[in-house]
């Protein structure tokens, strides 16, 4: 009783607001239903490459580049709802809102069956030291855990290492962005992907030149196969 009356006092003093529109919602509530009923889905039939919406024969963001993941998966379009809640995560700490990212993907994995069952290794993209000193979490590692334990699938955080802190890739033209992020991964130890069927996750795939990148040496260290999921693209 007393502690109802309390979280009722905290809430008229401090009241809860949804952080995308800033609309006042109920005291667990981080994202209103409203924002999330707005977000923007990536409807089938998807690019085989890079996984976004193909609504002609060849794809216009990948067909002229090379990707050396095999095959790349996206619930959201980054657009909206969805690129202010990465946002939010990134750049705002909001470290919640990973639980929201981490619940559409699962729901999309589930919904589209995604054979996990085919997944040894999920890897989250790793940042480098630098970056993640100044951020204190990899967003990429928030989202990606979860969905590990969820198919009972190994998770390996800090075998895949980023080597050097390059030009921030946003602020990049895409044929830039390739460039950029050449020989910035790095393995420690070949033998956990040697053979096997690899799960990168990130947050957002934009031109797809971290995840290729990353899928390049993960492949170098003997992966049989590397498939990329991302919340947006």
């Amino acid at each position: 009783m007393l502690r109802d009356i309390l979280a009722g006092l905290i809430n008229i003093i401090y009241p809860v607001q949804c952080l995308v529109c800033k609309k006042l919602v109920e005291q667990e509530i981080i994202v209103c239903r409203d924002c999330l009923s707005s977000i923007k889905i990536n409807v089938p039939p998807f690019c085989r490459r890079c996984g976004r919406n193909l609504k002609e024969g060849n794809c216009p963001y990948c067909r002229n580049i090379r990707l050396y993941f095999d095959r790349a998966f996206s619930p959201c379009r980054y657009v909206g709802t969805s690129a202010e809640l990465i946002h939010l995560l990134k750049y705002k700490g909001k470290i919640k809102i990973s639980g929201i990212l981490t619940e559409i993907l699962i729901k999309f994995i589930t919904g589209f069956h995604i054979a996990m069952d085919k997944i040894a290794v999920i890897v989250p993209v790793p940042l480098s030291s630098s970056k993640l000193r100044e951020r204190e979490f990899n967003q990429s590692e928030l989202i990606s855990l979860p969905i590990a334990e969820k198919f009972k699938i190994r998770h390996s955080a800090g075998n895949l290492i980023r080597l050097s802190n390059n030009k921030a890739q946003v602020r990049l033209k895409a044929q830039s962005r390739f460039k950029n992020i050449q020989g910035a991964f790095a393995v420690k130890h070949n033998d956990e992907f040697y053979g096997q069927n690899v799960l990168l996750i990130d947050d957002v795939l934009t031109t797809g030149a971290t995840c290729s990148e990353a899928a390049r040496i993960l492949k170098e260290s003997g992966a049989k196969s590397v498939s990329v999921l991302t919340f947006a693209s």
